[in-house]
């Protein structure tokens, strides 16, 4: 089922628990605007008591500095832990520096989510299985 979002695209399968998002386009929002879309995916997970996060950012164009990203990240996953999201598989992309950087704060001790990057949907939902 689709989530009704005017800034983002939320699609909800209730019979596996799943929250598919596609991670929005940093070049077309301000700063402001990035956390309100954040904060919706967070209420969204909250009002339906989602477990499983799919993340696809294959597609995604990111234009601020490093620096916001990291904050804005930071911000999300703090926020998801918050939830009762037990997984995020994050579709990844095919730029290297922007992989490291989810691997880093994917790795951070502090997180205790469990977050996996897949090159394809169906890797990712079987992880979700398991």
């Amino acid at each position: 089922m689709i989530i009704p979002n005017k800034l983002i695209k939320l699609e909800y399968d209730p019979t596996k628990d799943i929250l598919v998002v596609e991670w929005p386009d940093f070049a077309y929002y301000s700063l402001p605007q990035l956390h309100h879309i954040l904060d919706n995916i967070i209420e969204t997970i909250r009002h339906y008591d989602i477990s499983y996060l799919m993340l696809d950012a294959r597609t995604t164009v990111i234009t601020i500095s490093q620096d916001d990203y990291d904050t804005i990240a930071q911000k999300f996953i703090k926020d998801l832990m918050k939830t009762r999201i037990k997984k995020v598989a994050r579709l990844s992309t095919e730029d290297f520096e922007r992989e490291k950087q989810v691997d880093e704060i994917k790795d951070d001790p502090r997180v205790t989510i469990s977050i996996k990057s897949f090159s394809t949907v169906d890797e990712a939902l079987d992880w979700f299985k398991t």
